[in-house]
C-alpha cells in the first residue's frame, strides 16, 4: 500500500507532543480506554481535559496550545497520548495528524454500530435536551448513522499511516476479555501490560436527567469556560459530582426490534469490509 506523505507545517523543536492518539470511535468506549490508559504508570494523557479537540476544533490555535496540554512529564514516561473521539469521524482531521504528527501512532475502539448509533442518540438526549424519537434522530441528524461507517473513516488515515501504526479495538470482545486487550495494547505502545488497571464498569453511561434544560445550560456553560482555559475549574465541578444535582429519570427504553434489524442491514456492508481487514470476523456484533 503506497502511504501518502502529508506536508509538515510546524517543526519546533523541544516541544512534547503525542506519539499515540485514541481516535474514536464517539460512544464506543473511549472514556472507558482513556481511564485505562491513564492508570499505566509509564503513559502520560493530555493534561486538564480528556478530549482536546486540536485536530478538529481547536488547529488554528496551534501547536504551541496543544503543547500546553503535554507539560512536566515525569522521567518515568516513555508514552504521551490523547482521547478525542470525534478524530475518527472529521475528515479533515487525519491529513492534519500526519501533517503535525507524521510517527504517530493511532488506536480506534469500535463498537457494533447499531449499538453505538442508539448511545449517541441516548447521550445527546442527556447533553442537548433532544425530545424526538431515535427514529426521528436518524433522519434529522445523519450522522448519527455516519459515524457508524466504521471502514469509511478508517480508510482516511490509511492514506497516510502504514497498517501497522493502527490498532483497532471492538469495545465488546475487549470487555468481555480485558487481560487480552492489556496484552495487545501494551504490545503496540511498548509497555508492560501489569502496568493497567482497567476499569471494572462502563463509564459514561447515558441516562435521561430530570432537568433536562438546566442540564444542556449546564453543558454550554462547561464548553465555555473550557474554551477560555478553565477546564481545572470544569474537572473540579465533574469531581464534585455536580451533574448528579440535575437528577434523573432513568435510562431510555430499549431500541425497536425493527429499527435494529434495519440498521444491521444499512451497516452490513461496512461490517463485512471491517472484518476482511482485521482477518477475522466479530461474532459479538451478532
Amino acid at each position: 500500500m503506497r502511504v501518502e506523505r502529508a506536508p509538515r507545517p510546524w517543526n519546533q523543536p523541544g516541544m512534547t507532543l503525542p506519539d499515540f492518539l485514541v481516535i474514536g470511535a464517539q460512544r464506543a468506549g473511549t472514556t472507558w480506554l482513556d481511564e485505562t490508559l491513564r492508570s499505566h504508570p509509564e503513559i502520560l494523557m493530555a493534561r486538564h481535559r480528556k478530549e482536546v479537540h486540536f485536530f478538529d476544533q481547536n488547529f488554528d490555535s496551534g501547536a504551541d496550545w496543544y503543547g500546553s496540554f503535554f507539560t512536566d512529564i515525569p522521567e518515568r514516561i516513555s508514552r504521551v497520548g490523547e482521547t478525542t473521539p470525534h478524530y475518527l469521524y472529521h475528515p479533515d482531521v487525519a491529513a492534519r495528524v500526519a501533517a503535525l504528527l507524521p510517527d504517530c501512532q493511532l488506536i480506534a475502539i469500535l463498537r457494533n454500530p447499531v449499538d453505538r448509533a442508539y448511545s449517541q442518540y441516548g447521550h445527546n438526549v442527556k447533553s442537548k435536551g433532544w425530545a424526538f424519537s431515535f427514529e426521528e434522530a436518524l433522519e434529522r441528524e445523519p450522522q448519527v448513522l455516519e459515524r457508524g461507517r466504521y471502514m469509511h473513516q478508517l480508510r482516511r488515515y490509511l492514506r497516510f499511516f502504514p497498517r501497522d501504526r493502527l490498532l483497532v479495538l471492538i469495545l465488546e470482545e475487549a470487555t468481555r476479555d480485558a487481560r487480552s486487550a492489556t496484552v495487545e495494547v501494551a504490545g503496540f505502545l511498548g509497555v508492560g501490560a501489569e502496568g493497567f488497571v482497567w476499569p471494572e464498569s462502563k463509564a459514561n453511561a447515558s441516562y435521561v436527567p430530570r432537568f433536562a434544560r438546566a442540564y444542556t445550560a449546564a453543558r454550554s456553560t462547561g464548553r465555555m469556560m473550557r474554551s477560555n482555559g478553565l477546564d481545572v475549574v470544569v474537572e473540579g465541578f465533574k469531581r464534585a459530582g455536580i451533574p448528579r444535582v440535575f437528577g434523573s429519570r432513568g435510562r431510555l427504553e430499549s431500541m425497536s426490534d425493527e429499527t435494529r434489524t434495519e440498521l444491521a442491514a444499512f451497516y452490513s456492508s461496512d461490517r463485512r469490509e471491517l472484518e476482511d481487514f482485521l482477518g477475522r470476523e466479530i461474532a459479538l456484533w451478532d
